[in-house]
């Protein structure tokens, strides 16, 4: 629930943003056949509001700094780094999920929850990108 939360018996109050979020990471990884290539991601999180004392005295505010971001950035290029180029399309489900598990198994017992992770952009290589265009132009022409 939204609000200012008290943690703990202190007369401190620590005030979390309990609502979903939406952190964009930008980041490099290389394919199962060594193609280097450029990808964003989104990842959507909350803290557990259930567990926000433990949040606070375990990791503190800046938890996605200290836990979701680098897990996210790992999980990301490691997925990557097992999954074929054609396979990586943004939107792509079976990718998406793979990220979205690994980020949750890697996160847990963090006190924060992980909704979603979408493949936003993926650029690859000039030449990768001009071969798959001529591929594809070779079969429409009859």
């Amino acid at each position: 629930m939204p609000g200012t939360h008290k943690i703990g018996m202190s007369a401190r109050v620590e005030d979390f943003d309990v609502t979903y979020s939406t952190q964009h990471e930008k980041l490099g990884a290389i394919t199962v056949e060594g193609l280097s290539l450029e990808l964003e991601v989104a990842v959507i999180y909350r803290p557990v509001v259930s567990e926000l004392y433990q949040l606070e005295t375990e990791i503190g505010p800046s938890y996605y700094d200290e836990v979701i971001g680098p897990e996210a950035r790992s999980t990301v290029r490691g997925v990557v780094a097992r999954t074929s180029f054609t396979k990586l399309v943004p939107g792509c489900a079976e990718v998406e999920d793979a990220i979205e598990t690994d980020l949750r198994r890697r996160t847990a017992g963090k006190h924060v929850e992980i909704a979603s992770v979408v493949v936003e952009r993926l650029d690859l290589p000039k030449e990768v990108a001009e071969a798959m265009r001529r591929r594809v132009e070779a079969r429409l022409q009859p």
